[in-house]
C-alpha cells in the first residue's frame, strides 16, 4: 500500500452529491482533519425556510449517532420527534408490537423521524462552516481520469481538471459516479411506486410507527411532531398516479378506505410524491480510486425505512477506513482500503436488502401465504427474545460497530 503525499489543505477527496450520505461523509472526513471537495449539480438549499413539505427520514438509533458525534443532532433536536412504539400488521394475525423496553442494552427511542427540509439545511449550513470542506454548486462530473496516485476529474464549465486521491460517488440512483467508473448494479423493478404524503391525526399517535401489510403492498404510518403522520404507501404503479392526482378529498376516501379505522381520522395536508421502487446492488462498492455509497451504491424496498440508514452506515464504515490510513501517512485511495470499505458493508446491505424484498413478497402473496405470514408475524411477537433480536436489527445495533455509531467523534483522536 503507497505512501500518501503529504500536502494540506488542498481537497484529497472529492465527493459528488449533497446530500444527506455526502454532506454527513464531508462533515466525517473533516472532523478528521481531511480536506474534501463536494459537488453538486443542484443549489443550495434555502437556508431561512421554515416550511414542512411533507417528506421526512426514519433514522434508527446507531445512524442518528453519526450526527451526535458530528455536532449535527442538536440542531435537529427541536423538529425531530422520537419513535417509543413500532407496530406491524397484516390481516389475519394479531400485531407485532415493539417498544422501548426491548432495547435492554440501549434504552432510548427505537427511531428518530427527521424532516427532510430541516436536515438539508442544518447539514449544508454545517458544511459550510466546516473550512476543510469546499463546495460548488451547479457543478457537473463529465470525466474521469486514474493518474498514478490519484484521479483527475472533469466538472462543467472548468477548463483545468481538479485532481484528488480520491472520488466518491454519492449522487443517488442514476450516479454519475458509479456509470462513468463502469459499475455494473443488479436486482429488479417492483412495478410499484412508493407514495408519500403529510396528514393531521385527529387522535394521538402517542409516538408510535405503525405498518400496514395491505394486499397492494406495505403502508407506513410514522408519526410526526404536532400530531401528524408521514405516510408511505407502496402501490402498483399505475394506482399510485392516480393516487398522486387525485382530489385531496377523493384521496382522504380512498386511503380510509384500504386501512378502515387503522389510524382513525385524518386531514391531507401539503403535497403528495411518488417515487419508483427498485432493489439494486452494486457488483462492486468501488472501483480504481473511485468508491461508491448510499442509492449509487444500492436500493432497497422501503417498508422498513432502512434506505437512509443504509447509507450512513456506509458512511460511519468508509470514514473509518479512510481516517484509519490517513493516521499512519497511508494513500487515502489505496485499493486495500476500498475493497475493505466494500467487504465491510456488503454483507449488511445484502442481507437487508433480500430481507425487505422478501417481506414484500410474502405480505403481497396469495390469501392463505399471506394469512400465514400474519398469524407467524404475531407468534413471533409473543416471544420475548425473538421480538428484542428484531427490535435491535431495526435499530441498527451491531456488535462491532464503528466508531462514529458509537457516538464518538475522529476529533477526539
Amino acid at each position: 500500500m503507497s505512501q500518501r503525499a503529504n500536502s494540506r489543505p488542498k481537497p484529497e477527496i472529492c465527493i459528488v452529491g449533497a446530500g444527506p450520505v455526502g454532506l454527513t461523509l464531508a462533515l466525517a472526513l473533516a472532523d478528521a482533519g481531511i480536506p474534501c471537495l463536494v459537488v453538486d449539480r443542484g443549489t443550495a438549499p434555502m437556508s431561512q425556510s421554515t416550511d414542512f413539505d411533507g417528506r421526512a427520514y426514519s433514522i434508527s438509533p446507531s445512524c442518528w449517532k453519526i450526527w451526535q458525534a458530528l455536532n449535527v443532532s442538536d440542531a435537529l433536536e427541536a423538529r425531530t420527534l422520537r419513535v417509543t412504539h413500532i407496530s406491524a400488521e397484516s390481516a389475519g394475525g394479531h400485531p407485532i408490537i415493539f417498544s422501548e423496553g426491548d432495547l435492554e442494552d440501549e434504552g432510548g427511542p427505537l427511531g428518530y423521524m427527521v424532516e427532510a427540509d430541516l436536515l438539508s439545511r442544518t447539514l449544508y449550513r454545517r458544511v459550510t462552516e466546516q473550512p476543510l470542506i469546499t463546495i460548488k454548486q451547479k457543478c457537473t462530473l463529465s470525466g474521469i481520469s486514474v493518474a498514478g496516485t490519484g484521479i483527475d476529474l472533469k466538472f462543467s464549465g472548468e477548463k483545468t481538471p481538479t485532481h484528488v486521491s480520491l472520488l466518491v460517488g454519492c449522487d443517488g440512483r442514476e450516479s454519475t459516479v458509479r456509470k462513468q467508473a463502469g459499475i455494473h448494479w443488479f436486482g429488479h423493478d417492483y412495478n410499484a411506486k412508493g407514495l408519500v404524503a403529510t396528514v393531521a391525526l385527529e387522535r394521538p399517535h402517542e409516538n408510535a410507527a405503525r405498518q400496514s401489510f395491505l394486499k397492494s403492498g406495505p403502508l407506513a404510518i410514522l408519526p410526526l411532531m404536532n400530531n401528524m403522520a408521514n405516510l408511505v404507501w407502496t402501490e402498483h404503479s399505475d394506482v399510485a398516479d392516480v393516487l398522486s392526482t387525485m382530489s385531496d378529498t377523493d384521496f382522504e376516501a380512498e386511503l380510509a378506505e384500504r386501512i378502515g379505522d387503522f389510524i382513525g381520522g385524518f386531514k391531507l395536508t401539503g403535497p403528495r410524491y411518488t417515487y419508483p421502487l427498485t432493489m439494486r446492488v452494486a457488483e462492486n462498492f468501488h472501483a480504481d480510486r473511485i468508491a461508491i455509497a448510499g442509492d449509487s451504491a444500492h436500493t432497497i424496498h422501503p417498508l422498513a425505512g432502512q434506505g437512509l440508514n443504509l447509507g450512513l452506515k456506509d458512511v460511519a464504515v468508509m470514514a473509518e477506513k479512510i481516517v484509519e490510513a490517513d493516521r499512519v501517512g497511508l494513500d487515502l485511495g489505496a485499493t486495500d482500503i476500498l475493497r475493505a470499505y466494500d467487504d465491510a458493508r456488503r454483507p449488511d446491505v445484502l442481507t437487508t436488502a433480500f430481507a425487505m424484498d422478501g417481506f414484500d413478497k410474502l405480505f403481497s402473496a396469495a390469501s392463505p401465504i399471506r394469512t400465514l405470514a400474519a398469524i407467524g408475524m404475531g407468534i413471533v411477537g409473543d416471544i420475548k427474545p425473538a421480538r428484542q433480536f428484531l427490535a435491535r436489527q431495526t435499530s441498527g445495533e451491531q456488535g462491532d460497530a464503528p466508531r462514529l455509531m458509537r457516538g464518538k467523534a475522529f476529533s477526539l483522536g
